[in-house]
């Protein structure tokens, strides 16, 4: 039988699971930048070695720099999955939420290894515009935010580990999963616009109005398709948006509830502004990293809020 952690050692399990979610994002938006300055190849087809050499010359482009550089991130990514689950194992039990967790979240991590691997082996980097590569960069996207969801539940998780779920859900949780879906697939289009953008939009075309245009013409599917994403996030946006007053205003929910569906709010609408800014702007690369991370932290706060409203019954 396992010993309960004291509340230090569960204090410290904590911080390191949201120290690591915090890595875990910016990791993924390093990942971006790769994806925006062509990196992708800068370590040619090897994997996991770069151009067949464990460490880089110091005389290596920057493309080689980069891409060596997010190896080795995510490398470490993988190294503090392993530690949070061997160490929640340790303190909360293998049957514990927290270890499912965890052990979720390095699954979801060796996946991201997985299709890395996929991306550099079969050079769907730099100017490939092929079918196959819209595909696996929206699978990597999607997977990107199964990370996230489990590192979060198990940062979660380990405040309350015996905390009790709801076995029935209500109208709030099916509808705040449908804002979830939602996320995925807002995620989805706008991983595949940004790789239009950056392989054939030039800067003064980055115009919702350009966008339609392409859409009607011969243009390549990834520039036809960048309309799309506008359209799906503002719906996306407006659903958020009208769920977390309801939920941020509902006084029969707990206060944690409450909370988590108040930066719902906030961080819909940053996203809807980035949104407008980013176009106008004409998509500069601090603007496409800035959507990013409100993305990744619209998805975490939008599962928190999920997470509490199937739990702590008792307390409503």
């Amino acid at each position: 039988m396992v010993r309960p952690p004291t509340h230090e050692e569960a204090l410290r399990f904590r911080s390191i699971a949201r120290a690591a979610i915090a890595y875990y994002v910016l990791v993924i938006c390093f990942g971006a930048v790769v994806r925006i300055t062509g990196a992708g190849g800068g370590c040619g087809s090897d994997w996991p070695a770069c151009r067949g050499d464990v460490l880089i010359s110091p005389e290596s482009t920057i493309h080689t720099f980069i891409e060596y550089t997010h190896r080795i991130t995510s490398g470490l990514s993988l190294l503090l999955g392993l530690f949070l689950l061997f160490r929640s194992r340790r303190l909360f039990g293998p049957q514990s939420r927290v270890s499912r967790a965890a052990i979720g979240t390095v699954v979801f991590l060796l996946a991201e290894a997985l299709i890395g691997a996929v991306i550099v082996k079969f050079e769907l980097v730099e100017s490939n515009d092929s079918i196959a590569r819209a595909t696996i960069i929206s699978l990597h996207l999607v997977n990107t935010l199964g990370l996230l969801a489990c590192a979060t539940t198990c940062a979660w998780a380990s405040d309350d580990p015996g905390r009790p779920l709801r076995a029935k859900l209500g109208r709030a949780d099916l509808f705040i999963g449908l804002i979830l879906v939602g996320i995925i697939i807002t995620s989805m289009t706008g991983a595949i616009t940004a790789l239009g953008d950056t392989l054939f939009i030039p800067d003064h075309q980055h115009t919702l109005k350009q966008a339609w245009t392409d859409l009607s013409s011969a243009e390549h599917f990834l520039v036809r398709l960048r309309v799309v994403h506008p359209l799906v996030a503002a719906i996306l946006g407006i659903a958020s948006i009208y769920l977390a007053i309801l939920l941020s205003t509902d006084d029969e929910l707990s206060e944690a509830v409450q909370f988590w569906a108040r930066w719902v709010l906030i961080l819909a609408v940053v996203q809807i502004g980035l949104g407008v800014v980013n176009i106008l702007l004409k998509a500069p690369i601090a603007m496409q990293l800035t959507h990013l991370l409100v993305a990744d932290l619209l998805w975490i706060a939008t599962w928190l809020t999920y997470l509490e409203l199937r739990t702590r019954v008792e307390e409503r």
